[in-house]
């Protein structure tokens, strides 16, 4: 069954699922963001958002170069491919920082 833009339902489906999943593991990087910056920071905090931001990374990464997502293996996609390079860029600013950020 395709769509109007040619691609199948189940085409659609994958990206809403992976616009979710992808938005999922963000929450947390985001929260952090706000909620461990200025009075709330530590060290401690800053490093673990450090690793976890970093692993995320790695695995849109490993999308953009390889085209490999971690559960559902080789999917070439030019709109996914994007979607992790956006995500790179916007998990480089989502760290906590000293000063307190205004929303």
């Amino acid at each position: 069954m395709r769509g109007r833009g040619g691609r199948k339902l189940s085409d659609v489906l994958f990206y809403v699922g992976y616009a979710f999943f992808t938005m999922l593991a963000y929450l947390p990087s985001l929260y952090a963001r706000f909620s461990w910056s200025g009075t709330g920071f530590s060290k401690k905090k800053f490093f673990t958002m450090l690793i976890y931001n970093i692993l995320c990374v790695y695995v849109h990464m490993k999308y953009v170069k390889y085209s490999c997502l971690p559960v559902v293996g080789e999917n070439e996609d030019p709109i996914l491919g994007w979607i992790s390079f956006s995500m790179i860029v916007v998990y480089m600013f989502s760290m906590p920082v000293t000063w307190s950020r205004r929303v």
